[in-house]
């Protein structure tokens, strides 16, 4: 009863508060915190930070004639993870500051050999190779990505880095299954709650989807999936969930299918800014 009672009162928090807040803090908690993390923190040679769900992974799906794209690559640790097995590893990294620290770490550790990792604007993908045959997203990335028309666009671009028959693997959290349950209505009362906030307030555009969550301790928005909205956005990125699983969050491998991906509507994006040059450290 009283773990139903904090997470309904955390729950009124976040629904308040993303009623309250204007348009541009809210798009300034839409930013994945890296430095918050310690299991991203550069460390040579340490792969203690890579997920169980993600070691079990590479076990199976990469070999050492794989190209392995890494999306959001934050301190290295998958990368050094997968170039272990002696695939080729690309990674990219949104945050200056992060890859010019992880940047560094690899070109004075011994295990940063063959790794290469470059820098691109947020969610800018346009100037990689469209021939990998793995793209993983690693530690809750794609929850942190807001709004579902930015989330599919961000997984379509993933998927269009892919050649035929490859897969995505990511991880990011979820909201009970049952609508039975009482922590999966809370997470369905809260838009209701903030959208009519947001619309008494006045000037607020943007709206608040089911599955939105504000961490009052952060605080930080993310967003949690359900099964059926994760594999509606998968569907309509034009990828085919073949494999998942669960622990306190959830984690999922797709797949682009055979063919050219079906040409789906244009996908709106609140990132519209032109792409900056694209800096690049190759570690041979």
């Amino acid at each position: 009863m009283n773990g139903f009672i904090n997470r309904s009162m955390e729950s009124i928090h976040s629904a308040v508060f993303m009623g309250v807040i204007d348009d541009e803090v809210l798009q300034e908690y839409d930013t994945y915190p890296y430095g918050d993390w310690k299991d991203a923190a550069p460390v040579s040679g340490d792969v203690k930070g890579v997920a169980d769900w993600l070691d079990a992974f590479i076990a199976s799906h990469v070999t050492r004639s794989s190209r392995v794209l890494v999306v959001g690559a934050g301190g290295g640790k998958e990368l050094i993870k997968l170039r272990e097995t002696g695939c080729s590893v690309v990674g990219i990294e949104f945050d200056q500051s992060l890859f010019a620290e992880t940047s560094t770490m690899l070109l004075r550790s011994a295990d940063g050999g063959g790794i290469t990792l470059r820098h691109a604007e947020r969610f800018n993908l346009e100037s990689e190779r469209t021939d990998f045959d793995v793209v993983i997203v690693p530690r809750f990335y794609t929850s942190f990505v807001q709004g579902r028309p930015e989330r599919v666009r961000f997984l379509k671009a993933c998927s269009e880095r892919l050649k035929e028959g490859g897969v995505i693997a990511f991880d990011y959290f979820t909201r009970p299954e049952s609508e039975t349950v009482p922590a999966s209505l809370l997470f369905t009362l809260q838009p209701p709650v903030a959208n009519l906030l947001r619309i008494l307030r006045g000037g607020r555009k943007r709206r608040i989807e089911t599955g939105d969550h504000l961490d009052p301790k952060v605080p930080l928005l993310h967003h949690h999936y359900s099964r059926a909205n994760l594999d509606i956005e998968l569907s309509e990125a034009g990828l085919t969930a073949a494999e998942r699983g669960q622990t306190w969050f959830g984690w999922s491998v797709a797949k682009r299918p055979l063919g050219k991906v079906p040409a789906e509507a244009p996908v709106p994006s609140v990132s519209s800014t032109p792409a900056a040059p694209v800096p690049e450290v190759s570690h041979s």
